[in-house]
C-alpha cells in the first residue's frame, strides 16, 4: 500500500505523524507543567501554614509567661492568616478529603484563636482583681498602722498585722497550688 505512494507524500506523511506526535506531546507536557505549578503552589502555602501555625503557638506560650499585649496581638494575627490561606487553598482544591482536611484546619485555627482570647481576657479579669486586691491590702494594712499607733492599741493591731500576712500568704499558696485545703487551713487561723 505504501508503495504506491510517491516519496513527496511519503515524507509529507511523515513529517505530519512527527506534527502530530509533538503537538500531542506539548499539550501533554503543558498540562503536566500546570499540574506542577499548581501542585508547587499549594506546598508553598501549605509550609506558610504550617510556619503561621508554630509562630502564633509560640506567641501564645510567650503570651502566657511573659503577658504582654504584643503576644497576644501576633497570635490574632497569626491565626487569621492561616485560616485565610487555608480557605484560599480550600477554594482550588479538588479532592474531598483534602477539601474536609482543610476544613479542619480552619475550625482549628478559629477555635484556638477565640479560645485564646477568652484566656486573655480571664488574664485581664484576674489581674484587674490582683491589682484591686493589693491596694486593698495596702489599706487595711495603712489602718492596721493607724490603730496600732493609738495608745493601748499596739498589741492588738500586731495581731491583726499577723492575721493579715497569713492570708496575703494563703492566697499565693492557693494560686500557685489552686488547692482548697491551703485557704481553708487560713480560714480556720483566722478564726
Amino acid at each position: 500500500m505504501l508503495e504506491n505512494l510517491k516519496l513527496g507524500r511519503k515524507i509529507g506523511g511523515g513529517f505530519g505523524l512527527v506534527l502530530f506526535f509533538t503537538i500531542i506531546i506539548t499539550g501533554l507536557s503543558i498540562y503536566s507543567l500546570q499540574s506542577l505549578k499548581l501542585t508547587s503552589h499549594k506546598n508553598s502555602v501549605t509550609s506558610l501554614i504550617v510556619q503561621n501555625m508554630q509562630n502564633g503557638t509560640i506567641a501564645g506560650k510567650n503570651y502566657v509567661i511573659l503577658k504582654k499585649d504584643e503576644y497576644r496581638g501576633q497570635v490574632q494575627t497569626q491565626m487569621e492568616e492561616i485560616i485565610k490561606m487555608t480557605g484560599e487553598l480550600r477554594a482550588i482544591e479538588k479532592n474531598p478529603e483534602h477539601v474536609a482536611l482543610f476544613d479542619k484546619i480552619i475550625a482549628g485555627a478559629a477555635s484556638y484563636r477565640d479560645n485564646f482570647n477568652a484566656y486573655a481576657k480571664l488574664e485581664e479579669q484576674k489581674s484587674a482583681i490582683d491589682k484591686d486586691m493589693q491596694a486593698k491590702g495596702g489599706e487595711l494594712e495603712a489602718g492596721i498602722s493607724t490603730l496600732g499607733a493609738l495608745p493601748g492599741l499596739g498589741p492588738a493591731a500586731a495581731e491583726m498585722r499577723i492575721l493579715l500576712y497569713k492570708a496575703q500568704l494563703s492566697a499565693i499558696q492557693y494560686i500557685l497550688t489552686k488547692d482548697e485545703k491551703v485557704a481553708e487551713a487560713s480560714r480556720v487561723d483566722a478564726s
